[in-house]
């Protein structure tokens, strides 16, 4: 678990998600699934960022914890949390 703080961590999600926005600029769905690079480019930031979200969780835990009355359970529903659109 990464020892940087969380709002470090999210600058740096963010920062993943633009680039993987850059890199999907203007392709359609079969040219980017022809393009492995592209795609293992993609999955690559993806996975970056899903290892990144494992960091903040704690810390918002403990955060939220300190300055509400609020448990981290009651607000995040978890994993069975999907969104309802399509992209």
């Amino acid at each position: 678990m990464s020892r940087r703080p969380v709002h470090l961590l999210i600058e740096d999600m963010l920062e993943r998600i633009e680039r993987i926005e850059r890199f999907v600029a203007g392709l359609e769905r079969e040219a980017f699934l022809g393009d492995e690079k592209t795609v293992d480019a993609c999955h690559r930031d993806s996975e970056i960022n899903t290892a990144a979200s494992r960091g903040t969780e704690s810390s918002a835990c403990a955060t939220a914890s300190s300055t509400s009355t609020l448990t981290w359970t009651s607000i995040w529903c978890g994993p069975s949390c999907t969104p309802s659109y399509r992209r």
